[in-house]
C-alpha cells in the first residue's frame, strides 16, 4: 500500500489539501503511533474499524492494543527496530503483523511501517495500516484515470484487463487489431509506472481500495 498512498500524495490537489484530511479520505485505516505506542493520530475508517468488533482498541490513555498475543508480539517486535521488518530485502520496510495467519477477527489485514523523524508529527514513530477485507472493491477507473491522467480509452483498457481479458481478448472485443491494443496497454503501463500487467493490475486494485 505504500507506494500506492505516496501516489495519492503526490497527485490529490497537492499542498491544497491537509495532510490530516487526504488521510480521512482512504478506504484504508491509517493509525500514527508514537515509541510508546500511544495514538497520535487516526484517520476515520481507522477509528471506525476500532469501534468494531476485532483485534483493535484503544485504552483510556489513548494507546494502541492488539488482542491477538501473536500480532502484538509481531508488532511490538517490528516496532522495537526497523531491523526487525523483513526476513529480506531492503530495511526498514512495511511488513503485515495481523493477517488471517494471526487469528485477525472481521477480515482485518495490518501492516506497519517505520517513520522517519518529523515526517508527520515530531512524536510519530510509526505508521499502521488496517485494510478491512471482509468489504468488497471494484477497480474505480474513473479515479484512476485522473490520477494518471489516462484516456477515455485507456481507461476503458484498463477496466477489461483488470478483468482477466488478454489483450487479444480486448481486441477482439473492441474491435481493434491487436497492435493497437498493445500500444494502448503499453501507454497505461508507462503512464502508471508499471513495469507489467500484473503490476498494474495490484495498483489499480489497491489505489480503488485507499481512495474513498
Amino acid at each position: 500500500m505504500h507506494r500506492e498512498l505516496t501516489v495519492l500524495f503526490a497527485r490529490l490537489h497537492p499542498g491544497k489539501i491537509p495532510r490530516g484530511e487526504l488521510l480521512d479520505r482512504l478506504r484504508v485505516g491509517v493509525c500514527i503511533i508514537s515509541r510508546s505506542w500511544q495514538v497520535t493520530h487516526a484517520n476515520i475508517e481507522f477509528r471506525r474499524q476500532i469501534d468494531m468488533e476485532n483485534p483493535l482498541s484503544v485504552d483510556r490513555w489513548g494507546y494502541l492494543r492488539i488482542a491477538s498475543d501473536s500480532a502484538m508480539n509481531a508488532a511490538t517486535r517490528m516496532h522495537g527496530s526497523p531491523l526487525a521488518h523483513g526476513s529480506s530485502g531492503a530495511r526498514p520496510r512495511k511488513e503485515a503483523f495481523l493477517s488471517d495467519d494471526h487469528g485477525a477477527v472481521g477480515g482485518l489485514c495490518m501492516e506497519m511501517m517505520p517513520l522517519e523523524s518529523g515526517v508527520f508529527a515530531p512524536d510519530a514513530d510509526a505508521i499502521i495500516f488496517s485494510l478491512d477485507t471482509s468489504a468488497g472493491y471494484e477497480i474505480d477507473k474513473d479515479q484512476i484515470a485522473t490520477l494518471f491522467s489516462l484516456t477515455k480509452t485507456e481507461s476503458t483498457v484498463l477496466a477489461m484487463l483488470s478483468d482477466g481479458l488478454t489483450n487479444r481478448d480486448v481486441s477482439e472485443q473492441r474491435g481493434k487489431s491487436i497492435e493497437t491494443i498493445n500500444s494502448q496497454v503499453k501507454s497505461v503501463l508507462a503512464k502508471t509506472g508499471c513495469i507489467n500487467r500484473t503490476q498494474l493490475i495490484r495498483m489499480a486494485t489497491q489505489t480503488s481500495v485507499l481512495i474513498n
